[in-house]
């Protein structure tokens, strides 16, 4: 099975896919939220994306951020796009992972401005499609 990994946001969505064994997810690219849907659809058809897995934001307790309705309303909108399906998983920390950042500097992480910061965001899609793949039977 193939993979496609998105770790949605306001700016840039991260894009992750999975090798062609299902087993190993890999940072593929960033692109501008505004015009993801065509690019995203292109992605999941050049690559056989076999199953699509985006981030599920939720806070520590477990309640959906105000950024899961962005997610699932741009989800709903790429389904029009692609019969591909989709499941949510949660993405606890997956920014501050993708970053390597531990400890304080895990405080700081999301308000990074470093130029490498961006590239983040496919790390971080790589990481939720990374613990999805890791819940699969082997």
């Amino acid at each position: 099975m193939k993979y496609l990994g998105i770790d949605y946001g306001h700016k840039r969505i991260g894009l992750a896919l999975s090798d062609d064994s299902g087993m190993l997810a890999r940072p593929l690219h960033i692109i501008e939220s505004k015009n993801a849907l065509e690019n995203i659809a292109n992605t999941i058809e050049e690559n056989n994306v076999d199953l699509i897995v985006i981030g599920e934001s939720v806070n520590s307790s477990g309640v959906h951020n105000p950024i899961h309705t962005e997610a699932k309303q741009f989800i709903e909108l790429l389904s029009t796009q692609t019969d591909t399906p989709f499941v949510f998983v949660k993405e606890f920390f997956s920014t501050v992972v993708a970053r390597g950042s531990v400890g304080k500097e895990s405080l700081h992480a999301y308000q990074s401005k470093k130029p490498e910061s961006a590239h983040a965001d496919a790390k971080a899609a790589a990481v939720i499609l990374q613990r999805y793949i890791d819940t699969l039977p082997k």
